[in-house]
């Protein structure tokens, strides 16, 4: 194992000697993958549709620009949201 893959049981160990709480450590491990999500799939989703129908991979690199351009602009409130929604 390299020094970056650290085991998921090793860092609850480590939150605990530091008297982290384990309940945060999962919740900002869910708020992470779902803000990833957030993120990639509009601008995959937009840029095979866009493609696909048009058929220039330019103009489909411009609208999953602004797609992702829009949801970063957004990405705050989003956060919150979803840290709300696990409370």
């Amino acid at each position: 194992m390299s020094t970056q893959q650290i085991s998921a049981g090793r860092i609850m160990r480590r939150a605990r000697q530091n008297n982290v709480d384990p309940g945060v450590l999962m919740k900002g491990a869910w708020v992470s993958t779902m803000l990833a999500l957030i993120i990639v799939l509009p601008l995959a989703g937009v840029i095979l549709a866009v493609n696909s129908l048009t058929g220039n991979i330019a103009i489909a690199a411009v609208a999953g620009f602004a797609i992702h351009a829009v949801t970063l602009a957004f990405i705050g409130r989003i956060s919150d949201a979803l840290t709300a929604m696990l409370e």
